[in-house]
Formats: structure tokens, sequence, C-alpha cells
């Protein structure tokens, strides 16, 4: 609801209440929230066997920003920030710890992911270090070795690729379910897809001929029962199963049709095997990555509803209150008790990262 909405709510239930008034309290109640909003998400990260994320746009006085949603069986955490690139993600996933570098010979292996260009490596390598540093001291060695202009040019490559470096080294989360969207590569040991999201690129196509249509149609029938089958398995996990499986992925996507924009995104798929079927070797893994756009739909109906947040402290109020509110759900807590019993300071229902660790314990 919009505030608005809400002092119309109140008022015609009783409460003498302004506007002004109830934004106050929402802003104030953000910032006392905050530091649970934080534990909710450092303690659902530690406990999962699996992240799941996604990301959507997002408007703050009015700027486009993006609102990144992270959760598990155990929380839902949201947070709006102005950018949604890798280095974003990482400060996520690390709880808003200080950014740090590392550029050791991993870092090189990643720049040549990154296509860093191998005079710009070479360079780099006269730097090289084993002891993770802060984000100025790096920036101040990398421009020591980079001319201004190749710094300009690739400085930016050069950060995300040494920040990857560093959250690898230490403790980085093992597996996280998303789209194939770029940021999320290299941000967990691995990232597997989402088969729903793979089966729309399929869906997306728009045949004009008879016999094409036909083509799709059959196709899309055997990926929708290949599905289903790696949804049995999920259930009875078994290894020569699981070796069946992956043949018939082979076969299913190695298939030629005769149709050009058909025959391209199986091969594209084809390619993707690796991410696409982690669930053989991690069967609690989910398939596809509805949670997080269940949850992403909260944001989406809030901007469809207020349209933005005017400053920071509205936004975060916003993130803080759909964290809580959606981690209640997954916990089983009553969300207005929950917050009811924060804001009277009675402290009797036990805190929501508190719940989460109790409830891994009992898992």
């Amino acid at each position: 609801m919009s505030t608005p909405k809400i002092g119309d709510f109140l008022r015609a239930n009783g409460v003498d209440i302004s506007n002004g008034t109830i934004s106050n309290i929402l802003l104030g109640s953000g910032g006392a929230f905050k530091g649970e909003q934080e534990a909710i998400h450092q303690n659902g990260l530690e406990v999962g066997l699996y992240a799941q994320t996604d990301t959507t746009g997002a408007r703050v006085n009015g700027e486009n920003h993006h609102t990144h949603v992270f959760g598990n069986d155990y929380y839902t955490a949201y947070f709006t920030t102005p950018h949604k690139d890798r280095q974003t993600v990482l400060d996520l996933l690390r709880a808003g710890q200080p950014r740090a570098y590392l550029l050791n010979e991993r870092a090189f292996v990643i720049y040549q992911y990154l296509k860093i260009p191998i005079y710009i490596q070479s360079s780099l390598r006269a730097i090289r270090f084993e002891t993770a540093l802060l984000q100025e001291d790096f920036v101040a060695l990398v421009q020591s070795v980079l001319s201004e202009e190749d710094f300009k040019r690739h400085g930016e490559k050069v950060l995300e690729g040494a920040y990857i470096t560093a959250y690898q080294a230490d403790n980085p989360l093992f597996i996280l379910v998303s789209d194939d969207a770029p940021q999320y590569k290299l941000v967990a040991l691995f990232v597997f897809l989402c088969w729903v999201h793979i089966g729309r690129h399929f869906k997306k196509l728009n045949p004009k001929i008879k016999h094409h249509r036909q083509l799709l149609e059959g196709f899309l029938n055997d990926f929708w029962l290949f599905y289903e089958r790696l949804k049995d398995y999920q259930q009875r996990p078994d290894p020569l199963v699981g070796r069946e499986l992956s043949k018939a992925f082979d076969q299913l996507f190695s298939r030629t049709t005769g149709y050009e924009a058909l025959d391209e995104q199986i091969k594209k798929t084809k390619a993707k095997k690796e991410q696409l079927l982690g669930v053989l070797k991690h069967p609690y893994v989910p398939l596809h990555n509805n949670a997080s756009e269940l949850a992403v739909r909260k944001e989406v109906r809030y901007r469809d509803v207020s349209f933005q947040t005017r400053n920071a402290k509205g936004t975060q109020a916003k993130d803080v209150f759909f964290t809580i509110i959606q981690t209640c759900k997954k916990l089983g807590v009553n969300a207005y008790a929950y917050i009811l019993d924060r804001m009277t300071k009675k402290q009797n229902i036990t805190r929501l990262d508190e719940l989460i660790l109790q409830k891994a314990d009992l898992a």
C-alpha cells in the first residue's frame, strides 16, 4: 500500500495520524531494522546448501536502480543498488564488507576469461601479490604500472578480476541458482541455471512456417519430458540413472531439425550442460529459479503502486521490510506480530537470524 492509502486506512479506523508521521515511522523503523536484515542475509547464506538470486529494475528519486533478491529455504533478502554488475553482486554476497583485491596466478586465469589484453596482463604481473589489498591501495598499485589511458579503458575489468579472485580465496558461496545473466558468472564455485528460464528462450522463437512450428512444438515436448525426468531423479537419486540422463541430454541437445533458429538455440543450450545438470551431483538444488522470480514480483508490485522511493532512507526501509516479511513467511512467523514485537521492544519472539540457525540445525 502507498503511504496515503495507509493513512486512509488508519484514519478510517479511528487513528488520528498524518501521512508525514506515517512516512517518518517507516523511515525510522527501516534504519532500526537494518542490522536484522544484514544478519538474516549473512546467516541465510552461511547455513543454506545453495542460494538463489534474481534482479529487477527499481526507481529511486527519478533514477534507474536495480533490486537484487537473494534467498534459499530459510530466508529472502532484498537490496537496491545503483548498479547490477559483478562487483555489486559480490558486495552483496560478502554482506557489505569492504572490497578486497588479490592479484595472484588465479587472477590471471580470470583475466583471460574477462578478455583483458595480454599486454595489460604482462604489466600487472610485475606487481603480483598473495595477500589481499583494500580498494584504495590496489587502485594505486595498478595505476603505478598502467598508463592513464589503459587504466581508463581496462581498469574496471582489472578490479573485477582481482575482486573475484579475493572472494574465491575466502570461503565463497558454494552453489548459486540464477538466470544466465553475465554478472552471476564466477561469483560461486558452481552457478546452476534455471530450466524454466532456458525453456523461455525456445518459447520466444516465432516460426512463421507451419513445418517450423511443428518442429518447435515437438522439441519443446521432448524438452519438458526431459525436465520431468530430472524432477523424478531429484526424488530418487541414482548414479546409473544420472549417467543415463547425461547421455539423454547430449542426444536431445545434439538434435538437428533444419529450423535454423531452433537449431542455434539447441546448440547454445548444449554448451551450458554443466550448469543445467548440476542436479545430478546435487539433487537438493532446485531445477528452476521460481522462488527468486516470485520474490522479485514483490518489488515489481511495489513499483506499480508507488513508482519509486524518494531517497536512500526510503529505499532502505522498503528493502528491510520486504526482507523481514518474506523471511517470516519462510520461517512460519507472523510478520505483523514480529514487527510489533520489535517496535514495542518486548523481544518475545526470537530474532529471525537466530531462527534461521535453529532451523538449519534441525534440518
